[in-house]
C-alpha cells in the first residue's frame, strides 16, 4: 500500500509519501524543490525499515543554468543502512551543442564504510 501528496506553495514544490510493502517493510519519504534565479534546489529525506534493517538517507541537489546551452549540477547524498554509513558526491556539466545533441562531463566520489572510490565520465547524447 502507498499514500502520498504533492503540493506547491508559491515557488516551492513539496512531496510526502508513505508506503508499506508486504515482506519489505515501511518507507517514509519527504522532498522539496524550488527555483531561485537560474538555480534549482532539491532536497529529500527517506527512512525505511527493510525487514528490521533501518535505512536512512538524505540528498541535496543544486542545478544552475549558466546560460541556455549549459547547466552545472552538484549532488550530495548521505545515508546509513544498519551500521554502514555512505556518502556520495557528484558534479556534472551538460552542454547543448545543437538541438538533439548534448555533451555531459561529470565526476563522482563514493565513500561506503570508509572505503572511497571516485571517477569521471563523459558522454554524448543524441536524440532525434
Amino acid at each position: 500500500s502507498q499514500m502520498g501528496a504533492n503540493f506547491q506553495i508559491g515557488g516551492v514544490s513539496v512531496m510526502a509519501q508513505t508506503a508499506n510493502s508486504f515482506g519489505r517493510g515501511d518507507e517514509v519519504s519527504v522532498g522539496a524543490k524550488m527555483g531561485v534565479g537560474g538555480a534549482t534546489i532539491a532536497m529529500g529525506k527517506k527512512q525505511e525499515d527493510l525487514n528490521g534493517t533501518k535505512i536512512d538517507s538524505m540528498d541535496l541537489t543544486i542545478k544552475y543554468a549558466v546560460n541556455d546551452a549549459m547547466t552545472v549540477s552538484f549532488m550530495v547524498e548521505e545515508g546509513k543502512a544498519g551500521t554502514v554509513k555512505h556518502e556520495n558526491q557528484g558534479l556534472e556539466v551538460a552542454y547543448s551543442i545543437a538541438p538533439g545533441l548534448t555533451a555531459y562531463v561529470g565526476t563522482a566520489n563514493v565513500d561506503t564504510a570508509g572505503t572511497s572510490t571516485s571517477g569521471a565520465a563523459a558522454a554524448l547524447s543524441v536524440s532525434f
